[in-house]
């Protein structure tokens, strides 16, 4: 009897153990979908220049996320956009429902006439 109960023990050690790491996976695979989200931000800018703002905000819609462009400067070579993406982190386990914000900058090369 002392053996079903300790194995017994076991078996939900186990199982919270995995049932916390799913939710540590689950975490971890949105904080790579931002990241991801964010390449394709700055990466849809540097090619499409202006136009690639409206497709990088319905990349960002489609994740679930908001992008927010900010401040626009440039240089005589290239044209600085700073955004924000905000998301959101949630984890039933340990009771997380939190909005992060990535900071980020895009640039592109501007034209040789300006």
């Amino acid at each position: 009897m002392k053996s079903v109960i300790e194995s017994y023990i076991y078996l939900i050690i186990l199982v919270l153990i995995v049932y916390f790491s799913l939710d540590f996976i689950m975490i971890n695979a949105r904080v790579s979908k931002v990241n991801t989200v964010a390449r394709y931000v700055e990466n849809t800018i540097e090619v499409n220049k202006e136009e690639g703002k409206a497709k990088a905000i319905s990349m960002a819609r489609s994740n679930g996320m908001d992008l927010v462009f900010k401040n626009a400067e440039s240089t005589t070579d290239f044209c600085y956009y700073e955004y924000d993406l905000s998301y959101k982190i949630l984890s039933a386990s340990f009771r997380i429902n939190k909005t992060n914000t990535y900071h980020g900058l895009a640039r592109y090369k501007r034209n040789n006439g300006g």
